[in-house]
């Protein structure tokens, strides 16, 4: 106490959801936990995490994925282009019945009804395969972009590492997010759940998320 009333202490902290928004029974951890303690224990597991970690084998297997699905998408466009050919002849064929048949109704095998459904359905077909066609020509450009990128982050990782450690703390944290997926925090200690999603560089559907888990304790805050 003072003459001019109760002195006020504030810090910032992080505070358990699960106590403020749903019941104190269901976690028996802490109500908060010091920002700054939280803060200083995670950026410092996840700096020891990163700087041993091989980013150059985890991006060379990244690459390996999105070379195969480039691959695929290359003999899948070359189907397609024959394709389309082919489609495009068949439907130049019934178009020139049905061409016939408006000069000649009486000597062509099938009526106007026909001929025009063939044309119908050729069509249909044609622009089917076209516009698979472009989706796979897109996503192979969208894959040589990200092979370019992986090449251009395998040369300036080390560059990155250096920016990363002397940014700024909010920073810091908007870089993680790509690598970082849950924290969980206790009383003890806390659990990291990191996941470096491969699906997101190679675009290949079935690319397995490197994943992997680190635990730690508090220690006290200098």
């Amino acid at each position: 106490m003072t003459t001019k009333g109760p002195k006020i202490y504030a810090h910032k902290a992080y505070f358990c959801t699960t106590k403020a928004w749903k019941s104190k029974d269901l976690c028996d951890g802490q109500c908060t936990y010091s920002m700054k303690k939280v803060e200083q224990a995670l950026l410092a597991a996840i700096h020891r995490t990163l700087s041993t970690m091989n980013m150059a084998v985890v991006v060379r297997r990244a690459q390996e994925l999105a070379e195969q699905r480039l691959w695929a998408q290359s003999s899948r466009q070359h189907i397609l282009d024959k394709q389309i050919r082919e489609v495009a002849q068949l439907r130049e064929a019934w178009l020139t019945r049905l061409d016939q048949f408006l000069v000649h109704p009486e000597v062509s095998l099938y009526s106007e009804d026909v001929l025009a459904q063939k044309v119908r359905e050729a069509t249909e077909k044609y622009q089917r395969l076209v516009t698979e066609r472009e989706i796979i020509m897109q996503s192979a450009a969208n894959l040589n972009e990200q092979h370019q990128s992986l090449d251009q982050f395998l040369q300036i990782k080390d560059q990155w590492w250096q920016q990363f450690l002397s940014a700024e703390r909010p920073r810091q944290k908007e870089l993680l997010k790509r690598i970082v997926e849950m924290v969980i925090i206790g009383r003890d200690g806390y659990n990291i759940y990191y996941r470096f999603d491969l699906q997101a560089l190679t675009g290949h559907d079935d690319a397995r998320a490197v994943e992997w888990q680190e635990l730690g304790q508090w220690v006290a805050v200098q």
